[in-house]
């Protein structure tokens, strides 16, 4: 099962919805790493580029896709899709899951660092 049917099948939302947060949550994993590394994540998650055009940044200005990669503006950017605070919490154990299957362990701990809401 693909992670945005998991993110539908978990949560009832539509495909869209669960690709804007996952777009969310990319956009913030991608701000929150070097290129390079990002590049394993992309090729794990070949979606990723399409759920990140998806994420809800209303401009697409530097500067609000820049506001995704702190926790706190991730968390407001989930809950106005839709996803209610403890939803919020559940999407990120489940995208965490999905990373930390596909990162190395010290990859997979920076970025949580930054990011907790994925920490597994």
């Amino acid at each position: 099962m693909s992670l945005v049917s998991s993110v539908v099948a978990e949560f009832g939302v539509t495909e869209a919805t669960a690709s804007k947060a996952l777009g969310a949550i990319f956009t913030s994993v991608r701000m929150a790493m070097d290129s390079a590394t990002f590049g394993s994540v992309a090729v794990a998650f070949p979606d990723a580029a399409n759920w990140m055009r998806d994420a809800p940044v209303m401009t697409g200005r530097t500067g609000e896709m820049l506001a995704l990669a702190t926790p706190d503006t991730l968390r407001q950017s989930l809950i106005s899709l839709g996803f209610a605070d403890e939803h919020v919490d559940r999407l990120g154990f489940m995208t965490g899951e999905e990373l930390k299957e596909h990162l190395d362990t010290d990859t997979y701990q920076r970025l949580t660092a930054k990011l907790p809401l994925l920490q597994v």
